[in-house]
């Protein structure tokens, strides 16, 4: 039964949907358990991403460290380190030391401290491969944008985002609160591709 239901959920037929509560961890187990049983390893997956020297021809991602490095920086957290950025790296490589470049605003970035998280654990890596997903101090960029080696210049495919369906204005209390006011939005405009100010 697993193997139709992973076979199905593959192929885009259908979802598994599972019920649960954080509360006293009911049903977390076995959420945690259908992640393994029914969705996809980075190898049973078409990735594909865009050409920016090609006109956004379409390149496919391949699961091997040989390769250019392409990854995607998919959330950013702030800490009290500073920024975190999850990226997940569809192909290639990437090292401690090593430069790469944000295709989205073309500036180059030395990957400094690169870590593995671990629930709340923090723990300090000095290369990640195709398929990993890890974490970067110290990268100013947005959710969403792509990362390569210098040779390489590539854009993973942008998430549909639909309209906003909801809206509302607000504003500081006192006047001279806008500074952070504006500061927490642009912030919330970086993690969040749907929120639009």
């Amino acid at each position: 039964m697993i193997d139709v239901i992973r076979k199905h959920t593959i192929n885009l037929n259908f979802s598994p949907v599972f019920m649960g509560s954080a509360f006293k961890n009911k049903g977390v187990q076995k959420l945690l358990d259908g992640v393994i049983d029914y969705l996809p390893t980075p190898n049973e997956v078409s990735n594909h991403a865009l050409d920016l020297k090609k006109d956004e021809e379409k390149v496919e991602m391949l699961v091997d460290n040989k390769k250019p490095f392409v990854g995607l920086a998919f959330k950013l957290e702030e800490t009290q380190y500073g920024q975190l950025t999850w990226i997940r790296i569809y192909q290639g490589k990437v090292k401690k030391g090593q430069v790469i470049m944000n295709t989205a605003t073309n500036k180059k970035a030395k990957v400094s401290r690169m870590v593995r998280m671990h629930s709340d654990d923090i723990e300090d890596i000095t290369e990640a491969g195709a398929g990993d997903i890890f974490a970067l101090f110290g990268i100013d960029c947005a959710s969403g944008e792509t990362f390569c080696d210098l040779q390489t210049n590539l854009a993973m495919t942008s998430m549909h985002v639909p309209d906003p369906v909801m809206s509302l204005s607000i504003r500081p209390k006192k006047q001279e609160h806008l500074d952070t006011f504006m500061k927490g939005l642009r912030r919330f405009v970086r993690e969040d591709p749907t929120f639009i100010v």
